[in-house]
């Protein structure tokens, strides 16, 4: 039997650590050589080799085969994916729009679609010149892209406390990243979750390097006290989370999102939305100062708000901050 546990998984990791060789760890495992080898392989290789990161390679790929074979199985679903391809909808819009017109639940991903428009089947029906990209190569699987770096000390947003996600506690912000078409300059964004109050630094670049003294900023600005926790995404730029809180002798606490699911920090990703107003992603470059940036956040931090009974997010944060 080729597939591997879990178990198994980690048994494989200590007897690699252990020197035994392929052939005699398929012995004990009862697999073939060439299957445990292939498994080291795709699990980063030798030493490298993780059973974590390998486990949920396997069970997201057997998600994405049943979301397949949903859709072979439903011709209407097909069509209307390939209805909408051909009005030059991108995958993630139809995604989208299935998961709206679902209730909220997930239907296809937009890694099943690419996979779809980059099949035998897309190929025939041309469906990837209707793509903004028009690519005619393959798409590689999530799998075979570069893999993100394991972030250190990475809990996840599952485990956050009640109090945060209720939003009854001061103190517990979200952050991202802004991207722009023209410019490697990025917007870091931080929002406290419960008076709004937004903070933001531009950035040179994506890098965690720079991620990491927009996190100084942060905690500079709002003040060490008013930051308890702040929850992130998967972007290789937080992997500098660790190194910042230990310079603050841990003093907060860092949750992350699951991957692709934005949604969960849902307040940063609409203060995104007001700051896209002032800073389109296609913006010249040179008017990306934090000189501006500040002025539009004096105005966005200034103006009322319904969710805080017209309150300004800076009225409310002085009225909690220590």
């Amino acid at each position: 039997m080729a597939h591997f546990t879990f178990v198994e998984r980690k048994m494989l990791k200590e007897f690699l650590e252990s020197g035994r060789s392929y052939g005699e760890i398929g012995k004990i495992l009862g697999k073939r050589k060439s299957s445990v080898w292939s498994e080291v392989q795709k699990g980063g290789g030798g030493e490298k080799y993780n059973p974590f990161s390998s486990e949920e390679r396997y069970r997201r790929g057997r998600i994405e085969r049943k979301k397949r074979k949903k859709m072979d199985i439903s011709p209407g679903l097909k069509k209307y994916v390939v209805e909408k391809i051909r009005e030059d909808w991108s995958p993630e819009q139809i995604a989208g729009e299935l998961k709206r017109l679902s209730g909220g639940e997930t239907v296809l991903s937009h890694e099943t679609l690419y996979l779809f428009v980059y099949s035998d089947e897309g190929k025939e029906l041309k469906l990837w010149k209707h793509l903004r990209h028009k690519k005619r190569g393959e798409r590689k699987h999530w799998s075979e892209r570069r893999k993100r770096a394991l972030i250190p000390s990475r809990v996840s947003l599952h485990k956050r406390p009640t109090i945060i996600n209720t939003r009854e506690e001061f103190g517990h912000w979200e952050g991202d990243l802004m991207q722009f078409s023209n410019s490697r300059s990025t917007l870091a964004v931080f929002v406290e979750r419960t008076t709004r109050k937004t903070i933001a630094v531009v950035n040179s670049d994506k890098s965690a390097e720079e991620m990491r003294f927009a996190l100084y900023e942060l905690l500079s600005s709002a003040g060490q006290r008013n930051v308890l926790s702040l929850t992130l995404d998967n972007g290789l730029e937080n992997v500098c989370h660790e190194r910042v809180r230990e310079d603050y002798c841990y003093s907060f606490d860092t949750y992350f999102c699951d991957t692709y699911c934005s949604w969960q920090k849902g307040t940063v990703e609409n203060t995104n939305k007001l700051l896209r107003q002032y800073f389109p992603r296609h913006i010249d470059p040179s008017l990306i100062t934090q000189d501006y940036l500040d002025s539009v956040l004096e105005k966005l931090n200034s103006r009322p708000r319904k969710c805080l009974n017209f309150i300004s997010p800076l009225s409310s944060f002085k009225n909690r901050s220590f």
